[in-house]
């Protein structure tokens, strides 16, 4: 497992669905209702695809706008997408 601490602005606007896996092959992604995603700029000009699941999802629908300034704490997928475990707003 890693742990990865990101600080950047959304550039996009958040995508919200509703998400149903009957063929999820482990029962942790079976139970997963929502996913929300966006993209984040960071410091250093990167851009990283970002995403979130239920509670961190509702979060991100209802909280978070582009132009935000967000932390997170998450970890890298196979991917290397940032799945998002706890996100702070950081509105200036």
């Amino acid at each position: 497992m890693n742990i990865i601490i990101l600080y950047g602005q959304i550039i996009d606007n958040i995508d919200f669905k509703f998400i149903y896996n009957k063929y999820a092959k482990s029962l942790e992604k079976k139970n997963k209702t929502s996913i929300a995603k966006c993209r984040i700029e960071l410091e250093n000009g990167s851009i990283v695809k970002m995403y979130g699941y239920d509670e961190i999802a509702d979060f991100m629908y209802r909280k978070l706008q582009k132009n935000n300034s967000i932390l997170i704490e998450g970890s890298l997928d196979s991917n290397g997408d940032v799945e998002c475990k706890t996100i702070i707003s950081i509105n200036q």
